[in-house]
């Protein structure tokens, strides 16, 4: 999900006219944060785009040497128990991995909450090769 800049991008525009903010892992974070010199692309320090820290990512990327994103991630992005603290208000980019994370702090989705799932079909012929 956080290499397909479009669909971010995308996600980023409805969260604008909706008025909510679009929360994103630290990869999709880094990965808009490294495209976003190329062009007008969205990140983190946006209005309406935030990073979540998440505990599994913050120690991925402490252990391999990039603590200073996760620094500047935790200064402008917000917690994982956040969007539970404000229902309604955020729209989460996530991905099954992470989910451990939100529900440990409270994000656990409701009859209410929409999902959008997506899956190339390239994927499924690259799965039985």
């Amino acid at each position: 999900m956080a290499q397909n800049i479009d669909r971010a991008v995308t996600l980023y525009r409805a969260c604008l006219k909706a008025g909510r903010t679009l929360v994103v892992d630290l990869y999709t974070a880094e990965v808009m944060d490294a495209l976003a010199e190329f062009g007008r692309l969205p990140r983190p320090g946006w209005r309406n785009l935030k990073g979540v820290v998440t505990s599994a990512f913050a120690r991925l990327y402490r252990n391999t040497g990039r603590e200073a994103f996760v620094t500047r991630m935790v200064a402008n992005g917000i917690g994982a128990a956040r969007p539970a603290a404000d229902p309604g208000r955020r729209m989460i980019m996530t991905r099954a991995s992470l989910t451990g994370d939100y529900t440990r702090n409270g994000v656990v989705p409701g009859p209410s909450d929409a999902w959008s799932w997506s899956l190339w079909r390239g994927y499924l012929v690259l799965q039985s090769l």
